[in-house]
């Protein structure tokens, strides 16, 4: 990050931080900064049959493991009682050479512990995503730590994540002045996290899914929280796919990861928001943050220093306008 960038960023302070509950009349909804990884859907929560029909072919089983079919997938759901199958999976991979991150054998199936799944996987030549350890690799785990599978004598690196735990990103993958903007609105919408989803989770499984994929996780999600807002700019399934229709992206092919999320948002304040216009000082900072508050409720109307959607469920603006005005005007003269 260059140094005028972190000066801009380390001179904004979020007013508060909100948990998220509430929608706009748009789908934006209002600043979350509590994180976790989000439970699927139980039985009694699934999408409906219309929402089914439309599933796409993302090769999940389609049935649930029974109580022969042991099985460790990315978590919660486990309630603090269940924790305990994830730290002795952690604590074998740790053993055998993969870390899980600084926080530890915690029992938590995160992001970090995902990495080292994944790690292990490749060395293993084992079938599967990084957000499942089933019962073929957990069975080669117990013999790869017994020593009945010789192991690999340089295992895969397992990649880090700075910051604590889940972090995938706090600055845009977007450098420059764009990257700027778009740190402005990621911070009281999602903290900057890549894999934010409502109500203040992480889920950074959708950071693999293709656009089809993540429709029908929204779907699901929705039915079950009540908002599919999903990504670093929490857009809900209908406005995301309006933009991503009109900058004609293939729902099939196209990956839901940070570039594709700041690509999104870049047309987005092409298109409806003037950013062009803003960037070249043909329009005012007043103006330019009223359009983007009419998007996001985490960002304050001008006129009114609080958000467009205030008194809609619990939406209120995540920073001061002086706030904003401020840095909207370091990032044009930076």
């Amino acid at each position: 990050m260059s140094t005028t960038r972190r000066a801009i960023n380390q001179a904004i302070t979020v007013n508060y931080d909100l948990e998220g509950k509430g929608l706009a009349s748009d789908g934006q909804h209002a600043t979350m900064s509590a994180y976790g990884n989000i439970p699927l859907p139980t039985a009694s929560e699934q999408p409906t049959d219309d929402d089914r029909s439309s599933r796409p072919d993302d090769g999940s089983r389609g049935d649930e493991p029974t109580d022969d079919q042991a099985s460790i997938e990315a978590g919660p759901p486990y309630p603090p009682s269940d924790l305990q199958p994830v730290a002795e999976m952690q604590s074998k991979l740790e053993e055998i050479g993969y870390s899980v991150g600084n926080t530890g054998i915690d029992g938590k199936y995160g992001p970090r512990t995902a990495n080292a799944v994944k790690a292990f996987k490749e060395d293993y030549d084992l079938s599967g995503d990084h957000f499942e350890m089933d019962a073929q690799a957990l069975a080669t785990l117990d013999k790869v730590v017994s020593g009945e599978i010789e192991r690999v004598s340089a295992p895969t690196q397992v990649a880090q994540i700075s910051g604590d735990i889940g972090d995938i990103a706090q600055d845009s993958v977007t450098q420059g002045k764009v990257g700027a903007v778009l740190d402005l609105i990621a911070g009281p919408e999602s903290a900057g996290r890549y894999d934010a989803v409502y109500p203040g989770r992480r889920r950074p499984q959708i950071l693999n899914m293709t656009l089809d994929q993540l429709y029908y996780d929204m779907r699901s999600r929705g039915s079950a929280s009540g908002s599919s807002a999903s990504g670093r700019y929490q857009y809900i399934r209908t406005t995301l796919q309006s933009v991503a229709n009109s900058m004609r992206l293939d729902p099939a092919t196209t990956v839901f990861d940070p570039e594709t999320q700041d690509r999104v948002a870049i047309y987005h304040l092409r298109a409806n928001h003037g950013l062009d216009r803003w960037l070249a000082g043909r329009m005012s900072h007043e103006d330019f943050l009223r359009r983007l508050a009419g998007t996001w409720a985490g960002i304050p109307d001008p006129s009114t220093g609080e958000s467009a959607f205030i008194g809609i469920l619990d939406n209120r603006a995540g920073i001061r306008v002086a706030t904003a005005i401020d840095r909207l005007d370091q990032i044009q003269r930076a």
